[in-house]
């Protein structure tokens, strides 16, 4: 019975961090494409979303993964110390993938800098 206590602490605890992760960077990814507060566009959007559910099943996964590792937990210290290690996997999976998407939000904010730079420069009109 401890076993099935401490798969289910872990994996209630993970999923919260990863929903936790996984808001923010939705909520806050899309003005970060952008470089401002302005509306995003449909194309942010979707790729926004699109980058959001990656995070989700790539962490998702991992959690997963992750349950069946670790010993059995005999007592109460095991079972702490088997949620804890499989929690600190998963902590430095999700800052990894957090990092990565941010590298992939810095690129998009990028390209959408030069998309924006080169429709606001006046094209001559041939005569």
């Amino acid at each position: 019975m401890t076993m099935v206590i401490t798969h289910i602490a872990y994996l209630v605890i993970s999923a919260s961090v990863t929903v936790l992760v996984a808001r923010t960077l939705k909520e806050h990814g899309a003005v970060f494409m952008t470089g401002d507060d302005a509306d995003p566009t449909p194309l942010i959007k979707a790729k926004s979303h699109l980058l959001n559910v990656g995070f989700y099943l790539i962490n998702f996964g991992v959690i997963a993964l992750a349950l069946r590792f670790g010993g059995d937990a005999t007592n109460t210290k095991t079972a702490i110390e088997i949620v804890s290690s499989k929690l600190g996997t998963i902590i430095l999976a999700i800052g990894f993938m957090h990092f990565a998407m941010m590298a992939i939000l810095a690129g998009e904010r990028h390209n959408n800098r030069g998309t924006i730079i080169a429709s606001q420069v006046p094209v001559a009109e041939a005569h």
